[in-house]
């Protein structure tokens, strides 16, 4: 298996280069014909062009003159504290901006869904395959640090690639009245060690306590450090979740587990990023309670980009080495066109007939701010032994202006021997009236249930934010906050048995923040106001009676 892992991987590297020296033959022989390289780093590096794309022209890039590009220590005083500053608000804007149309309950880094959320995650160019536990706590392990985009069902983890010349040190201390503790910390530096060009950012979780009455500890750590050269940029990623969990984080729970169980995951890649092309090759090792999974896997990906279209594909080559030795591939397609005022965008992901994921969005403005929409899903995995098939099909209209976007969209959902209709509603709300601000968040999924013999799926499904801030001199603010979660009646069976159970969800917690310039932030959560017993699964996942949260979250600038 060595011998043919060796091969694969000479001949790869083979191809390679000949694509790279015919790639650059062609570019010089037919500079006319040449469709706009889309540099793969713009979207998160801090170097771009003066040509670059308009959406992130007002973000916080710091434009040097072209003679000191790669020299990170030329810097103006003035414009790199501006420049930090946007960088720690861009920072906090992602993670605002980030809303998941599916039923999520949120407590500090803990997470927790009633279903599995039909998403396909890529992680700094790479795919993960998940080895026994849910998309949800893949989600939890990754959410808390990595740059976290959604886009048509793909979860895009990315870093920031900091790489200012000062040091920018964030954390997260928290503590609970019912034993629920976190300290997560997250160093960022360019110009490490006064190397040249050589960034570096750190981040460490550690977390010990109950989450809906389960232990939980994790001591997690990440590190990418990264090179900036005339000729591309090196990436070097490494992460490495230890932790023990509850077994309802694992993708199907059967009798034979613990109720705690032990999950450790270390993964280490190289990837040479430049206008031609991206080539990576990544190692990951996984183990839940006794059993183990070991991967390594080859990273190929290239795109493009004109005025009115944009496409991005890789080619990812995985081969297992326990629990037995195998090899797959898995091709990726990130597509956005706009044809006569069409916007037709289209991600998928593929290996076989029993392992894919299609997404697509088509929509046209008619006029002011309405548009009409159409979504397609459709997706199958079997993976540990645990077979999942979803399509969907709707359409809508959405309204979206600088206070408001609202989207509605009618449509069938089919699972397995379950056809069902749906309605889903997306309502945000952000307005300002002179120093207070107003924002509503709404997500609301209504499924008509065709077979009424079945309640798979609850009918209803809503998660609703409400937030009130008032906004004083020098940056500061006051924010106040409720949100509530509901889930009705769904059928479950639990522990690999016949059983079934019903449940349903009603849940409200509420906040208050001291904001102190954009640097510093106090925390005081109230959980469970109303005192529900049960969250999502019965007698599985109770949530403990109403209780109280502290945490601190400040950005230090060295």
């Amino acid at each position: 298996m060595f011998r043919k892992f060796i091969c694969h991987i000479s001949i790869f590297f083979l191809l390679f280069v000949i694509y790279l020296f015919s790639s650059e033959i062609d570019c010089l022989e037919n500079p006319d014909n040449i469709i706009h390289q889309y540099d793969t780093e713009a979207e998160d590096s801090l170097y771009i062009q003066e040509d670059s794309l308009q959406i992130i022209l007002d973000s916080l890039i710091y434009r040097k003159p072209a003679h000191s590009e790669i020299d990170t220590t030329d810097y103006n005083i003035k414009q790199l504290k501006e420049d930090v500053h946007k960088y720690i608000f861009q920072k906090r804007e992602i993670r605002k901006n980030l809303q998941l149309p599916f039923l999520f309950y949120n407590e500090n880094f803990h997470l927790k869904a009633p279903f599995e959320p039909d998403i396909h995650f890529i992680k700094n160019g790479f795919s993960i395959i998940p080895f026994k536990i849910s998309n949800t706590h893949i989600l939890q392990n990754y959410l808390p640090f990595l740059n976290t985009y959604f886009k048509r069902n793909f979860i895009h983890f990315k870093y920031g690639n900091y790489n200012f010349p000062v040091a920018i040190t964030e954390s997260f201390l928290g503590l609970g009245d019912i034993d629920m503790n976190h300290a997560a910390v997250s160093f960022s530096k360019g110009k490490i060690l006064n190397l040249k060009n050589i960034n570096l950012e750190v981040n460490y979780i550690g977390q010990d306590g109950l989450f809906l009455k389960k232990n939980e500890k994790s001591r997690n750590l990440f590190l990418h450090l990264f090179n900036v050269n005339n000729w591309g940029t090196v990436h070097f990623y490494f992460s490495l979740i230890d932790q023990k969990i509850s077994s309802n984080k694992l993708l199907s729970v059967s009798e034979y587990y613990p109720e705690k169980i032990k999950e450790r995951t270390s993964d280490s890649a190289v990837i040479l990023k430049n206008k031609l092309a991206d080539i990576g090759l990544r190692y990951e090792k996984s183990e839940i309670e006794d059993e183990t999974r070991k991967q390594v896997e080859i990273l190929f990906s290239k795109s493009l980009s004109s005025a009115n279209h944009y496409l991005s594909g890789s080619f990812e080559y995985f081969w297992e080495f326990e629990p037995q030795d195998s090899s797959f591939y898995v091709l990726n397609l990130d597509q956005e066109s706009d044809i006569i005022s069409f916007l037709i965008c289209n991600s998928a992901s593929y290996t076989n007939n029993e392992n894919y994921f299609l997404s697509s969005v088509i929509s046209r403005k008619i006029f002011d701010a309405f548009s009409l929409k159409a979504k397609y899903l459709k997706s199958e995995y079997l993976r540990d032994n645990w077979d999942r098939f979803i399509e969907k099909i709707g359409t809508g209209i959405c309204y979206n202006n600088n206070m408001i976007y609202s989207e509605i969209i009618y449509g069938q959902q089919e699972t397995p021997n379950n056809p069902d209709d749906f309605i889903e509603l997306i309502n945000n709300f952000d307005i300002r009236i002179n120093n207070i601000n107003f924002r509503i968040e709404n997500w609301t999924y209504f499924l008509k249930n065709r077979n009424n013999t079945l309640k798979l799926y609850p009918e209803w499904q809503i998660k609703t934010l409400f937030e009130i801030t008032y906004n004083l001199k020098y940056n500061n603010a006051i924010k106040a906050g409720l949100s509530h979660l509901y889930c009705s009646k769904y059928e479950y069976t639990l522990n690999d048995k016949d059983q079934k159970f019903e449940n349903d969800t009603s849940n409200f917690d509420s906040f208050l923040i001291f904001k102190i310039t954009d640097f510093f932030e106090i925390r005081l959560d109230v959980i469970n106001l109303t005192n529900s017993k049960e969250m999502f699964n019965s007698g599985l996942d109770s949530i403990p009676e109403r209780h109280v949260n502290f945490s601190v979250n400040w950005f230090f600038i060295n």
